[in-house]
């Protein structure tokens, strides 16, 4: 994946929250809780805003 942001230090909050893998064939480990926890701590201090996922409309 390829990603323009601006401004810069938006990898700093990847580095900060992300996990080092030794082999980039190796696949990540699953979302934990304590890693959301972390990732939504973080987050005000890249000035970035994480919303809560939308739960789609039921038809009526």
């Amino acid at each position: 994946m390829l990603v323009w942001a601006t401004p810069a230090g938006i990898e700093q909050f990847f580095a900060e929250v992300g996990t080092v893998l030794d082999n980039p064939s190796t696949l990540p480990s699953p979302v934990t809780p304590d890693a959301i926890k972390r990732m939504l701590a973080t987050a005000p201090k890249y000035g970035i805003t994480i919303l809560p996922p939308v739960e789609p409309e039921e038809e009526i």
